[in-house]
């Protein structure tokens, strides 16, 4: 049965993990979570996946200092408050990545769905995917950004930025 919570016993029953320490994957798309709670335990987890849930906000993200992947794909966020996969959510201000600077390890980030090269983001795009400065801004925190990298980019001397209708 779907639940609306993240919780240290739905951790352990999903992972198989007597402690929560010892986690260092978790997947529950599609598990009806409305809040992200119970992670600070999980100081080891580097995957996780809450893909497809009903999540209003990034937060309990804080302690997981190891993570590696975050895919929150699909939910319901609006704004950036903790730490990825985040296309098809709303989020607006691309000022809100800087709460990514406490996740040094975590440094590739998807807020568009990939679409042909030099396109404009699609409809499933987070609206601060059309902000004029949106690579620009990300760039000096991830080496990822929307499945291209950073430094290819920064090699070949190609703008940054998107060049269509943006």
């Amino acid at each position: 049965m779907a639940t609306s919570r993240l919780t240290g016993d739905a951790v352990k029953a999903n992972t198989g993990q007597y402690d929560c320490a010892d986690v260092h994957s978790l997947a529950m798309p599609r598990a009806g979570l409305r809040v992200i709670e119970a992670l600070a335990p999980c100081v080891n987890l580097r995957h996780l996946d809450l893909s497809h849930n009903r999540i209003g906000r990034m937060e309990g993200l804080e302690a997981l200092a190891q993570l590696r992947r975050l895919a929150l794909s699909d939910n319901e966020i609006t704004t950036i408050q903790g730490a990825l996969l985040l296309d098809g959510n709303r989020i607006t201000s691309v000022d809100d990545a800087s709460c990514l600077e406490p996740l040094p390890k975590l440094r590739n980030l998807q807020l568009q769905r990939p679409t042909q090269h030099d396109s404009p983001p699609d409809a499933s795009s987070n609206p601060c995917c059309k902000h004029p400065q949106y690579r620009v801004v990300l760039r000096r925190l991830l080496t990822m950004l929307d499945g291209e990298s950073l430094a290819l980019v920064d090699a070949a001397g190609l703008d940054a930025s998107p060049s269509k209708d943006v």
